[in-house]
């Protein structure tokens, strides 16, 4: 059982309605940031040399912090 549907129990219709609103904030923020990693990460020439420069010295682990939100939940 989902949160909302744990805290509305008596009614499914406001449940069901606070999910959706939750999982639409979060799917749209998902298609955006795929389209910027998208280009991000295909650039090339200037672009692709101005993105090397800004996270080339990242660690793996500092890449996945910035993607943290997308696996570790709401």
């Amino acid at each position: 059982m989902c949160a909302e549907a744990a805290a509305a129990p008596d009614d499914p219709a406001a449940a069901f309605n606070a999910y959706t609103q939750e999982r639409y904030l979060r799917t749209a923020r998902t298609q955006i940031m795929a389209r910027v990693y998208g280009e991000f990460y295909h650039a090339r020439g200037v672009t692709a040399e101005l993105r090397d420069m800004a996270v080339g010295g990242r660690t793996v682990e500092e890449s996945y912090d910035g993607i943290a939100w997308l696996y570790g939940g709401p």
